[in-house]
C-alpha cells in the first residue's frame, strides 16, 4: 500500500502513511476541533465542514462529512438546498447566520464578511471563533485532499461518514496508527513546539494556532528536496497574493524553471477550487520533484490558505462585542 505513488488514486489513509510525521498530529487536530469542547454542536461543525467544503469543489470531504453530519442530527433535507440558498434551509436561524459567515470567510471576500460578521455579533464569542476554525482547517484538508488527487468511491465516503459520526476521529487515528506501524515507521505523536496544556488551558482558537505554528514550523525546518527559500516563497506566495506572484516580499526572486514549477503548482493548489493534478505530478516528477517534496509542498500551501482564513475571520469578529 505504502509503494502507491501519488496519481494512483490514493485514499485519505494511504496518504496519511506517506505523512508518518504528520499524520497523528492532523488526526489530532480534528478530533479536537470537531468533537472537543464548543459552543456549535458536532452536527453543526460538521454541516460547516461539508458546506464549505462543497463551496470550495472538494468533493471527497463534503460527501463523507455531509454523512457525517446527518449522523449527528443535521436534517438530510438540508443537503439538498442549492447552496447559495442555504438561507432557506431546515436550520435553526443562527446556524444559517454562521454558515453565511462561513461561506464568506471561505472565499475571502471582505466586503460579504462585512455584512455577515455584525450578523453574530449575539452569537457567544467562542460560537464565533469556532466557525473560523473550522472553516480555516476546512481549507487546509481540502487543499491537501485535492492537492494530493486523494479519491474514494462515494459508498465508502457514506461508510466513513457514518463511522465517524459514531466514533469520532479517534477510531481513525488507531486506524492509522496501526497502518503506519505495519510499514515499519514509526508515527509522530506530537509535534514539537506545542504548549504542554494543548489543547487543554488555551483558548480553542489559540490552541488551533498552536498547532497550525507547529505543523508550518516543522515544515520549514526538516530536511526536505525543497530548499528553504522556495518553501517560504511557497508560504509567502498563498499568504501575500490569490495570485502567481513575480516576486515574493517585495524582492525579485531568483528561482529556476524547476523550482517555478514547484511553486506555481503549490500557489495554484493554495488559492484554487479543487482541480485536476495527476498531469502536475507526471510534470513534476519529470523534473526531478518526488512525490514527499510535492506532498511537502501542498501541506505548506494549506497551511497558508488555513493561516489566511484565520487571520481574516478574526479581523472581520475584531468589533463584535
Amino acid at each position: 500500500m505504502n509503494d502507491m505513488k501519488l496519481g494512483d488514486q490514493l485514499n485519505l489513509r494511504q496518504i496519511f502513511l506517506k505523512i508518518p510525521d504528520l499524520a497523528l498530529p492532523i488526526i489530532d487536530c480534528f478530533q479536537h476541533l470537531m468533537r472537543g469542547p464548543s459552543s456549535l454542536s458536532p452536527g453543526e461543525r460538521e454541516l460547516i465542514y461539508s458546506y464549505t467544503s462543497g463551496l470550495d469543489g472538494c468533493h471527497f470531504c463534503a460527501f463523507s462529512h455531509r454523512h457525517c453530519a446527518i449522523g449527528l442530527g443535521i436534517p438530510e433535507s438540508v443537503f439538498s438546498v442549492p447552496r447559495d440558498r442555504i438561507g432557506a434551509a431546515d436550520l435553526p436561524a443562527e446556524t444559517r447566520e454562521r454558515l453565511a459567515f462561513a461561506s464568506s470567510l471561505h472565499a475571502l471576500e471582505r466586503d460579504s464578511m462585512s455584512l455577515t460578521a455584525p450578523v453574530l455579533s449575539n452569537h457567544p464569542a467562542s460560537a464565533r471563533e469556532d466557525v473560523v476554525r473550522v472553516t480555516a482547517f476546512t481549507a487546509f484538508m481540502n487543499r491537501v485532499i485535492d492537492g494530493l488527487g486523494a479519491i474514494s468511491p462515494d459508498a465508502m465516503h457514506v461508510i466513513a461518514g457514518k463511522s465517524l459520526a459514531q466514533f469520532g476521529y479517534l477510531q481513525v487515528r488507531k486506524d492509522v496508527e496501526s497502518l503506519i506501524n505495519a510499514t515499519g515507521s514509526h508515527p509522530t505523536q506530537r509535534l514539537d513546539g506545542l504548549p504542554s496544556d494543548w489543547p487543554g488551558i488555551t483558548s480553542p482558537l489559540d490552541a488551533t494556532m498552536a498547532w497550525l505554528n507547529a505543523v508550518t514550523a516543522q515544515l520549514l525546518r526538516q530536511n526536505s528536496g525543497i530548499s528553504t527559500q522556495l518553501r517560504l516563497d511557497i508560504r509567502q506566495a498563498v499568504l501575500g497574493s490569490r495570485k502567481y506572484p513575480d516576486d515574493v516580499n517585495g524582492t525579485q526572486q531568483s528561482r529556476t524553471e524547476r523550482d517555478d514549477a514547484l511553486l506555481q503548482f503549490a500557489v495554484a493548489v493554495g488559492t484554487s477550487k479543487a482541480r485536476s493534478v495527476a498531469d502536475d505530478f507526471a510534470r513534476l516528477r519529470g523534473q526531478g520533484w518526488t512525490d514527499r517534496d510535492i506532498i511537502d509542498a501542498v501541506l505548506i500551501a494549506a497551511g497558508a490558505a488555513c493561516s489566511l482564513r484565520v487571520t481574516a475571520g478574526m479581523d472581520a469578529l475584531a468589533n463584535l462585542t
